[in-house]
């Protein structure tokens, strides 16, 4: 996407430099790469920065949550950690924070909104038993020692989509697109 040497998109044809919203990279017209910046951060208008799965180190599979008091949105992709467990990759934001109401110390977002943005992306949220056949097809390992601080233990699988999380500051579910990957 065309941006200035800072990586700020601007809507000249040619200006120069490119910005890659996978992986943050500022490119010059010459191919070199003259400044990273972080992707999530990228506003490109309606379609979140490192969209999966083309921004997410493994396609098919990412983590979305909902952090309750503010209402904000994303989807977290998945990589793995040194021991081959799921741990957290690039994110995406799905929807950004929003007003309460006086004296509420939650927004009025629930786990359906953060359901109805992904369908509006192509995804849906899957059960954490289905998260579990996907991270093992795609060569993962599930262990149950909570200390590597993986996105999923091999004794914590079953049914269940959306949790609380963050002490019940939020919630998290794992997602699929509605579509198989390339």
């Amino acid at each position: 996407m065309p941006c200035d040497v800072n990586g700020t998109l601007v809507d000249q044809a040619s200006p120069g430099f490119w910005l890659c919203p996978q992986c943050g990279r500022v490119i010059s017209t010459g191919g070199a790469v003259v400044a990273r910046t972080d992707p999530t951060l990228v506003d490109l208008g309606d379609r979140p920065a490192a969209w999966p799965g083309r921004g997410f180190s493994t396609p098919g599979i990412g983590r979305a949550w909902l952090h309750l008091p503010t209402g904000s949105a994303g989807l977290v992709g998945v990589r793995a950690h040194h021991d081959h467990g799921p741990i957290a990759d690039q994110s995406a934001r799905l929807l950004d924070p929003m007003p309460r109401a006086d004296g509420d110390p939650w927004s009025p977002r629930t786990a359906a909104d953060v359901d109805a943005a992904l369908d509006r992306w192509g995804w849906r949220v899957i059960s954490r038993a289905e998260a579990a056949t996907r991270l093992l097809a795609a060569g993962y390992q599930l262990g149950t020692n909570r200390s590597a601080g993986h996105l999923l233990y091999a004794d914590d699988l079953d049914d269940t989509t959306w949790r609380p999380r963050d002490a019940g500051h939020g919630l998290e579910a794992f997602a699929a697109p509605t579509e198989p990957t390339r």
